[in-house]
């Protein structure tokens, strides 16, 4: 990233922008791992925000402000689906874009460091009280497409060893804004921290 780079596409679009993509023929190598820096006009925080340019190289569309994998044959490049629990560091989708999100191999932002939006857990339970600045992870979720995967929970301090450790080795960022047991499948505000 230089300092001054424009970037190449706004917030809230992708490369294709709803263009036909040609899977034999992928366009925007050139951007992939590429990072930009945006003002926040969205969240009145008048901080920051990096961003990374990456392709959507898993076979559905992910969606905004889910945390994503990365592919680990192109680590800091492509995403694959979404992050579960004891997957690694995850990087939080663009939540600016469409409900249609991210299609398959079309490139759009991640969030690096800054302010954005993430989605909470869906059953109502521990997993959706977050209090300000609590520490962030991924929860549990089957699969890495499972509709319950690509949320943030506080960090666990409680559970197994093991679990510990894969939650507070993999926190996001900070919850900008406390969550409650009514908060399901909600958007909160966080501040990412940048995960290498």
């Amino acid at each position: 990233m230089s300092k001054d780079e424009t970037p190449p596409w706004p917030m809230g679009s992708t490369y294709y922008n709803g263009g036909t993509i040609d899977s034999s023929n992928l366009g925007g190598t050139q951007f992939e791992g590429k990072e930009y820096r945006f003002e926040d006009v969205w969240f009145a925080t008048n901080q920051y925000i990096t961003v990374r340019a990456v392709r959507n190289n898993g076979t559905f569309a992910l969606l905004p402000s889910r945390l994503c994998q990365f592919d680990p044959a192109y680590y800091g490049d492509r995403i694959n689906g979404y992050a579960t629990v004891s997957y690694g560091p995850g990087v939080l989708l663009d939540s600016q874009l469409p409900a249609a999100g991210l299609l398959p191999n079309d490139i759009g932002y991640v969030i690096m460091e800054g302010p954005t939006t993430y989605l909470t857990a869906l059953d109502g339970g521990a997993d959706n009280v977050v209090a300000f600045l609590d520490p962030l992870a991924a929860i549990t979720a089957a699969t890495s497409g499972a509709t319950t995967a690509g949320r943030l929970a506080t960090a666990n301090t409680s559970g197994s060893t093991t679990s510990q450790r894969d939650s507070l080795l993999n926190v996001v960022g900070r919850a900008l804004s406390a969550a409650t047991t009514a908060n399901t499948n909600a958007l909160k505000l966080v501040g990412v921290t940048r995960i290498y």
